[in-house]
């Protein structure tokens, strides 16, 4: 049992290291910058057809940023606002 759960655990290390040489750094996001927002999880109309819809929407300024936890503060058209 102890043998399985070690060479689990060691897999586990392998390719952890292998996939964090092939990961790209996450992009340097400040207040002020603009972006882009994804329209993966919005709320879109109905009647349209998927593929036509955009993919993305904006730029949108950054409000407020917080990088360590990948949490961002967009200001937003009221459109999009509820």
């Amino acid at each position: 049992m102890t043998l399985a759960h070690d060479a689990l655990i060691k897999d586990r290390i392998f390719q952890q290291k292998y996939t964090d040489k092939k990961r790209c750094k996450e992009p340097e996001i400040k207040i002020n910058n603009l972006i882009y927002l994804s329209t993966k999880n919005m709320a879109m109309p109905k009647g349209r057809a998927s593929k036509l819809v955009l993919k993305y929407v904006g730029p949108y300024k950054i409000m407020k940023a917080i990088p360590s936890t990948s949490n961002y503060k967009l200001e937003l058209p009221m459109k999009l606002v509820k």
